[in-house]
């Protein structure tokens, strides 16, 4: 599982992020943060809960999938330009 702040400056990939899912995202300060790792790693259910939520996803975010949304988003450009949209 992925542990962040909700730092506002994240980059896109922040999106893929869902706490408590396949994340922990504390607050954006480092006693917050610190807190919730430590909270992670010490709970073996929130543990198996946030890697059963990345297993779950890992195939959503493969290299193969972004490559298909990219090719999948050039074709829609392409067909909105040819329409004139």
């Amino acid at each position: 599982p992925i542990a962040t702040t909700s730092w506002r400056y994240h980059a896109p990939e922040f999106g893929y992020l869902t706490d408590g899912v396949n994340a922990v995202i504390a607050g954006d300060d480092v006693h917050q943060y610190g807190e919730a790792v430590i909270g992670a790693l010490g709970d073996e259910v929130t543990l198996r809960r946030l890697s059963g939520g990345c297993r779950a996803e890992r195939d959503s975010y493969s290299m193969a999938g972004m490559i298909e949304r990219f090719r999948h988003g050039i074709h829609v450009a392409l067909d909105a330009s040819e329409s004139g949209a």
